[in-house]
């Protein structure tokens, strides 16, 4: 059954199980500016089902986070609540400093308007498990459609900023063609072009490998850790990938984050929470996971 924020979970508050004590969010970086992300105390149900209990994170701008945990534990639910496609009961989710989903009205908290909801959202792209490209659509259509019809972009330079993505992704050769003709791995790349396109400067990547057969798993990957690259020479996007490839974020996050059962139990460089995690949980995770 995949994450869909839907499994059943079990479990208290956002604390060490062992300890009992909280699992804090790293502290932010050094500057003017606060973290891109922050989330704070953020809860949500699923009718009886408690999925997300208060957790607390702050993701730095310009860098990779990434989420790991065995299904169920939140991690899709987390990221859905990012871009506010999961409303969320409790708790506030910050994008740039701005609260995500909701605005205060005479000290109630109701939900935003649908406008300012979809101008924060297109802050950010999203690369989901199935792709979801137009199967109508070539591949160049499918990469441009928010760009001539969100930003009413001239369609001669959507087309010139959709191949050089292309290009960028290694489908140079696939511009007219059909997504039915695509491999897997290819449908994925660009679906990831797709998301380039409107400039975001924030990436949400919900297992884009999961759905891909082994072989094509690499050629995914290879791409993504070309964007983190990229970006952290130039102090791009900020990247937030929910992965059960343990080697991707070994090589590529510059923080991990394990969930289970609704609630962070630990994070920090992947150095310490993949080679040397201290709770019990992640060590039994981890070791099911590389064998």
């Amino acid at each position: 059954m995949t994450e869909d924020g839907k499994e059943a979970t079990a479990g208290g508050g956002n604390s060490d199980a062992a300890s009992g004590q909280p699992s804090e969010p790293p502290s932010p970086a050094v500057g003017e500016r606060g973290p891109m992300i922050q989330v704070r105390n953020l809860h949500k149900r699923f009718g009886d089902n408690k999925v997300l209990k208060g957790v607390s994170l702050d993701v730095q701008r310009g860098q990779v986070t990434v989420f790991i945990g065995p299904s169920g534990s939140g991690k899709t639910t987390l990221l859905r609540c990012i871009n506010f496609l999961e409303e969320y009961d409790e708790g506030e989710v910050l994008i740039d400093g701005q609260l995500m989903g909701y605005r205060d009205e005479g000290g109630r908290r109701v939900r935003d308007n649908e406008s300012n909801i979809s101008r924060m959202r297109a802050q950010m792209g999203m690369v989901f498990q199935h792709f979801h490209l137009w199967p109508h659509k070539t591949v160049i259509e499918n990469v441009i459609e928010g760009l001539v019809v969100v930003q009413r972009m001239d369609k001669k330079a959507a087309a010139e900023r959709g191949a050089q993505l292309l290009e960028r992704v290694g489908l140079g050769d696939k511009i007219d063609v059909y997504p039915s003709t695509l491999s897997g791995g290819q449908m994925q790349r660009a679906a990831i072009a797709r998301a380039l396109a409107m400039e975001p400067v924030i990436l949400l990547f919900d297992e884009p490998t999961s759905s891909l057969d082994p072989e094509l798993v690499g050629e995914v990957l290879d791409v993504m850790k070309t964007l983190a690259e990229e970006d952290s020479r130039r102090q791009g996007s900020t990247m937030v990938v929910v992965t059960h490839e343990i080697g991707f974020a070994r090589e590529v996050a510059d923080n991990v984050v394990m969930l289970d059962e609704g609630h962070i139990i630990e994070q920090g460089p992947p150095d310490t929470v993949l080679r040397n995690p201290s709770h019990p949980r992640t060590q039994n995770f981890i070791s099911k996971v590389l064998h």
